[in-house]
């Protein structure tokens, strides 16, 4: 039976949360482990916070802000770690009015105390006690528990996996689903490379993600221990980036992603180590219309080519790249087929973005916008369909 729920990318949670911050209504993301919900929700709170102008974000678990007034917050509690009164608070009596007072559990928002504006995030309900998402739907539904109000500047999102998935989770609840917007989110090949590859991660791992397609992005059979997923690939990705000696990078990366997977990987890597038709980035500078593309005949052209993009890609960590690299790039591009030299201007601008963000790691004070050139003013002006 085909599901009724809408199916986004991770990549579209971003604009599902600012409809629902917007409208002030809950929403839930379903979708296997590892996919990117948690890590997603956390991403766009940070963006939310910065763009109402709050200069400090903080996370539940880490130490409490020295300026609850000027910070926006995110409450990430596991709900399949809690019980009813986690939420709702333990009763108290109060024998002047004869009454029984519920207090305040801590991990609830507090505009005093956690920021001025946020979200609390519940995750994993699909593996909570009844008695907590009972607890949760009441605040989801509410916005109060017992004597607690939910702040107004406070918005609730919640996570989940699907009982296909095999985590042990159930079902969930209808009087949750039905409580605000619902939505699948499916693991994208393209939204995990573009994550990773802001993230400094390996350029040969996001080559052979795009090659392999789908096939890998979430493989998980019911008797893995170790299994493929967005999450694990950045933790494989790593390894790549860091363990020189193939043998334990092949076993660490197995660790995160099954044998089957790292085998293959490592396959690939063996491929690209060849230099079959890969240029280096000093032959695509030196000379852009004669540095090596992969053959029409080649039956590894595809996976050539993304390897190809995941090495120039990598080079815009350096500081050195310049607008001249970026004019000799987009000539090396556009020898190569549409569809890879548009993921080429993808990951550039992504990489872009990144050394022109002060909080990210890639950030340099002195960097100029490579989409300011010529070149790539010109590719987007003849290329106004592609989403870079």
């Amino acid at each position: 039976m085909t599901s009724n729920t809408q199916v986004i990318t991770p990549r579209e949670i971003a604009g599902v949360m600012e409809y629902h911050w917007s409208a002030n209504t809950p929403v839930l993301f379903m979708g296997p482990s590892g996919c990117g919900k948690s890590a997603t929700v956390e991403q766009f709170a940070r963006a939310k916070g910065k763009e109402l102008g709050y200069p400090h974000f903080w996370k539940y678990g880490e130490a409490l802000p020295a300026d609850p007034a000027n910070t926006f917050a995110l409450l990430d509690l596991r709900l399949a770690s809690m019980d009813a009164a986690d939420l709702k608070g333990f009763g108290s009596l109060d024998i002047v009015n004869g009454k029984t007072v519920f207090l305040t559990p801590e991990m609830l928002p507090d505009i005093n105390v956690h920021g001025a504006a946020g979200y609390v995030f519940a995750d994993e309900i699909d593996k909570a006690d009844d008695g907590a998402v009972d607890a949760w739907s009441q605040i989801m539904l509410t916005g109060a528990i017992g004597t607690y109000v939910l702040p107004d500047t406070y918005r609730i999102a919640s996570a989940a996996n699907r009982k296909q998935d095999g985590t042990g989770g159930g079902k969930v609840k209808s009087h949750i689903v039905n409580r605000g917007g619902t939505y699948e989110v499916e693991p994208s090949v393209a939204d995990w490379s573009a994550f990773d590859l802001s993230q400094g991660g390996s350029p040969v791992v996001h080559a052979f993600m795009r090659s392999v397609g789908a096939a890998y992005i979430y493989a998980r059979d019911k008797a893995d221990v170790a299994f493929a997923s967005a999450r694990s690939w950045s933790n494989a990705s790593r390894v790549v980036q860091t363990v020189e000696d193939p043998d334990l990078a092949r076993k660490l990366v197995a660790g995160f992603v099954g044998k089957a997977a790292s085998d293959t990987l490592a396959g690939f890597q063996s491929l690209v180590a060849s230099g079959a038709e890969i240029p280096s980035f000093a032959a695509v500078i030196a000379d852009p219309m004669t540095a090596p593309i992969p053959s029409e005949s080649n039956e590894h052209k595809n996976a050539l080519a993304y390897a190809a993009i995941g090495i120039i890609a990598n080079n815009v960590k350096t500081g050195n790249f310049t607008h001249e690299h970026m004019e000799a790039v987009l000539a090396y591009g556009g020898r190569l087929d549409k569809e890879h030299c548009t993921t080429l201007m993808f990951d550039l601008r992504v990489r872009d973005n990144a050394k022109l963000n002060p909080d990210h790691e890639l950030y340099d004070a002195d960097w100029h916008s490579l989409f300011n050139t010529q070149a790539a003013l010109t590719w987007i002006a003849d290329n106004p369909n592609a989403n870079v």
